[in-house]
């Protein structure tokens, strides 16, 4: 017989779900009675039972607050449940059912918006079939991999986003801890382990001053120096760049944990890494290099080599933004501009550089024609299809872009070593297909593994795909930034050049060294994203510069296609 829960149980349950956002003011008796509860964000309190706060109902002042629309009803649904119900009727209330529609099945049906929000009531056609359910379980633990790796283990049996499913940390600091937590909030709010975020929470609370300057030492050396003492991890205080002996304020927790640095030197960052790249290819290259390089139109190129008749351009993110000129043609233009003069261009972003170093020099070596990783022939190599967290893991350590959400996933093996990927999806409405069948596809991913030059991998298997699979046509994307218009892997496989795409932007938080895809940014998801700064009169480009996020443009994508030869 299960153990019956008590109070002590049901706050640490209230912790697992929602860490210390809530806490509960009233005793619990059974899973119906209603209790007083705090919500810490706003500091309203409110009576709830605790079964409705288990499934998912939260703060009743902030929900009032929120004007539910259809489009924060369908941000709603795709929390819970990704993409694998469509809402296709228009939100009225939370009382009047509207029409949804299964994608794994194809059934439509109309449901209560609250029933399906917080009583996991789904497709009627697929109640008592576990085929949805396989499908959530296999997208829950690829989208716990994506975001943790190895670190987290999904133990427990998923059921739907609000039930709370077993995981295990592995790590040794908490002894391996298995918990209970819901997966909305594990994959959207951020939650971990409560057992190490208690640990770090007291380390915090009792880190001495003597404890914090050691941790600032190990991070950062003798370059910054604390002038005030340590009180709390989000207390400021003052704290000097000895660089350039600006003094300012910051977080300790900020300062440690989210990288902030002095922001006088903020900017001229760009340049010292500018220079880096710089110094990396003298590593190797011991021709002429010619800095700030002027084009006929009077444009500047960071870094020109003659010989190779290559320009590289670090663009930093805040300099090479909107909010300093950069618009939407900037980039693109230069790239036409040392075309016209036969002169390749790529652009570096900050943050490529600064998140995916080795990757990007590995890139480089490889364009400059400096490649001399050993040597592996795709004749010797064998195909086999590939799980998502090995595809994953290859692509973060060999691909500039990373990993991908591909349903189909072939690696190449040698010796039963893993040294390239293919993958592929079905072809994305989002990148311009007005009419989608089946037998559309998109190349999403290829990569050899950066530390060997795998000849012919690239066209074995694609031969691969086509052999095993029923096609049409294929589409793929070669970022401009980084690929050749003349000489690809593209062109030498079939591939014919259909476009070039129009550029397209992302966005970056003020002082962050990170891009956010747009997509993440779009209007109709904004108001959930920033309600005390939304307003359906203003644009989505006002909306987050008012929330200080930077827009930066790149150069487009070369479009390329291939249909099945009849």
């Amino acid at each position: 017989m299960a153990k019956k829960m008590g109070h002590k149980d049901f706050v640490e349950k209230v912790f697992q779900l929602s860490g210390d956002e809530y806490t509960v003011l009233g005793k619990y008796i059974n899973s119906r009675t209603k209790i007083t509860f705090k919500h810490n964000t706003c500091g309203s309190t409110f009576e709830m039972s605790p079964s409705h706060f288990v499934r998912g109902q939260r703060c009743i002042q902030c929900n009032k607050n929120i004007k539910k629309t259809t489009a924060v009803f369908k941000k709603n649904v795709y929390d819970l449940v990704v993409d694998e119900y469509n809402v296709l009727g228009e939100y009225k209330n939370i009382k009047t059912k509207i029409k949804m529609k299964h994608n794994v099945c194809g059934h439509e049906f109309e449901v209560l918006p609250k029933n399906f929000l917080y009583n996991d009531n789904r497709c009627p056609n697929c109640r008592y079939t576990r085929s949805s359910e396989t499908l959530r379980m296999k997208d829950f633990e690829e989208r716990v991999y994506s975001l943790v790796s190895n670190e987290y283990e999904v133990l427990g049996n998923y059921v739907d986003t609000h039930t709370p499913i077993l995981i295990k940390h592995n790590s040794a600091e908490c002894q391996y801890n298995e918990f209970l937590m819901r997966p909305n909030d594990f994959l959207n709010g951020g939650h971990r382990c409560p057992v190490c975020s208690k640990l770090k929470k007291d380390m915090n609370q009792f880190l001495t001053d003597a404890d914090f300057q050691k941790k600032v030492y190990a991070v950062v050396g003798d370059e910054y120096t604390f002038l005030e003492e340590y009180i709390a991890s989000k207390t400021k205080i003052s704290v000097r760049h000895n660089e350039c002996n600006h003094e300012y304020t910051v977080a300790p927790n900020h300062f440690l944990n989210q990288g902030n640095r002095c922001p006088h030197c903020f900017y001229l960052g760009v340049s010292r890494s500018e220079k880096d790249v710089l110094a990396y290819i003298k590593t190797f290259y011991t021709g002429e290099i010619l800095e700030n390089y002027k084009l006929k139109n009077n444009k500047e190129v960071d870094i020109y080599i003659p010989d190779k008749k290559i320009g590289i351009e670090f663009d930093g993110l805040y300099w090479h933004s909107e909010e300093r000129g950069k618009d939407k043609k900037y980039h693109l233009d230069k790239t036409n501009t040392a075309f016209a003069q036969d002169i390749r261009l790529i652009h570096i972003f900050e943050d490529e550089w600064e998140n995916n170093r080795v990757i990007v020099k590995s890139k480089l070596k490889h364009i400059l024609g400096f490649n001399t990783n050993p040597r592996i022939y795709a004749r010797k190599c064998t195909i086999k299809e590939i799980d998502p967290k090995t595809k994953n893991s290859f692509l973060e350590d060999n691909h500039i872009q990373g990993l991908d959400r591909s349903k189909i996933k072939l690696g190449l093996f040698h010796n039963e070593i893993l040294v390239s990927v293919m993958t592929f999806g079905k072809k994305r409405a989002a990148l311009g297909n007005r009419v989608n069948t089946e037998s559309d596809f998109e190349l999403v991913r290829f990569a050899n593994d950066i530390n060997y030059i795998v000849i012919g991998s690239f066209g074995k298997l694609l031969k691969y795909f086509e052999r095993n699979y029923e096609y049409n046509s294929i589409i793929t994307y070669a970022d401009l930034r980084w690929s050749s218009l003349e000489n690809n892997v593209y062109k030498k496989n079939k591939f014919i050049k259909s476009h070039v795409s129009e550029p397209n932007y992302w966005y970056f938080y003020s002082g962050s060294k990170k891009r956010e895809h747009r997509y993440s940014y779009r209007k109709n998801i904004l108001e959930s994203k920033f309600p005390n700064i939304f307003e359906s009169t203003k644009t989505e480009k006002e909306i987050m510069r008012e929330a200080n996020y930077y827009r930066i443009w790149d150069c487009g994508n070369i479009v390329y296609s291939m249909k099945k030869e009849d």
